[in-house]
């Protein structure tokens, strides 16, 4: 799981924060390093992963939100959600 801002236009990330608490101010968490932004696919293309990309919450039925209680907060509700990296790799043969 990563950490992607709409906000951002490329990937945030510094080397020099190491401390928990300054990746809590930096990164919203201290387990992480960058935040990813809108060119995600980019670094992941990069690292040779075959990507698919789905917004996979419009897929879902009403019925499907509701019966496992999907309409968590405002966003939600409106119908804006996030993107979904399916990465992948050839195996070598």
């Amino acid at each position: 799981m990563v950490l992607k801002t709409k906000q951002l236009e490329t990937i945030y990330e510094d080397s020099s924060i190491t401390s928990p608490e300054q990746r809590e101010r930096a990164f919203g968490t201290s387990r992480h390093v960058r935040l990813y932004g809108q060119n995600t696919t980019d670094r992941l293309s990069d690292a040779e992963f075959m990507i698919s990309v789905r917004t996979f919450g419009k897929e879902l039925l009403e019925t499907t939100v509701q019966k496992y209680w999907l309409e968590v907060g405002e966003q939600f509700l409106e119908r804006e959600f996030e993107d979904i990296y399916h990465c992948r790799k050839e195996l070598a043969v």
